[in-house]
């Protein structure tokens, strides 16, 4: 899984109803980004590709500067994205979301990140500004409030990793490219992997650590 920070989004060319959408324009809602410092927040890189009739994200295997064959998606010239999904706590509900984010968010919350340490410790309010289905759309934050709080406080967050994202071997991507679909249990078993005899998958934490990760089913 190619795992990326924050500060190397720019080498790269579904959880229903705990997503976060404010999905009308001026639409407003008061969170808490369940993060500490910028080191906590990943990126992924991925491809989008179609699972019994439905869009799927799926990890991609390489970095940007190994070689294609890597990865079986990249071999096959399957579009490499970049989505950040961040995990915010809606103050209103009490519940821990994700907030699928482009390429861009890096930029977007890095002046938070510089003001506010830690993060999790700062009640922030998300405008959007910004009709339904506008491409445009731009969303503001504006601070509320600082407190004492900690990520230990607050409900555990879920991995994309196998959840959001299907989490995927160099062969059972090899198995896709050439039928469509993915191997059921066993299926593939004694198959011939052609990168070597380990299956191959990346992480690479935003600089060079471990996010924080810790778990909540959807």
């Amino acid at each position: 899984m190619a795992q990326i920070g924050m500060n190397e989004v720019e080498n790269y060319g579904s959880g229903g109803s705990n997503f976060f959408a404010l999905k009308n324009d001026k639409d407003v809602a008061q969170v808490r980004f369940m993060y500490d410092t910028s080191a906590d927040l990943s990126g992924y890189a991925l491809h989008e590709i179609e699972v019994d009739g439905k869009r799927r994200y799926v990890n991609c295997l390489r970095t940007y500067n190994e070689p294609i064959d890597n990865c079986p998606l990249c071999a096959a010239k399957s579009k490499i994205q970049v989505k950040f999904f961040v995990q915010v706590y809606d103050i209103k509900d009490q519940i821990v979301r994700v907030w699928e984010r482009g390429r861009g968010f890096g930029q977007w919350i890095s002046g938070l990140f510089t003001r506010y340490n830690p993060l999790v410790g700062a009640v922030i309010e998300i405008e959007r500004n910004g009709k339904a289905g506008d491409k445009n759309t731009t969303y503001q934050p504006f601070p509320i409030s600082v407190d004492d709080t900690k990520l230990e406080d607050l409900p555990e967050t879920v991995n994309p990793l196998g959840s959001i994202i299907l989490d995927k071997t160099f062969d059972e991507l090899e198995f896709y490219v050439k039928s469509g679909f993915f191997p059921v249990e066993g299926q593939q078993r004694g198959a011939t992997n052609t990168a070597g005899d380990t299956p191959r998958r990346r992480a690479v934490p935003a600089e060079d650590e471990t996010p924080r990760t810790r778990r909540q089913a959807f």
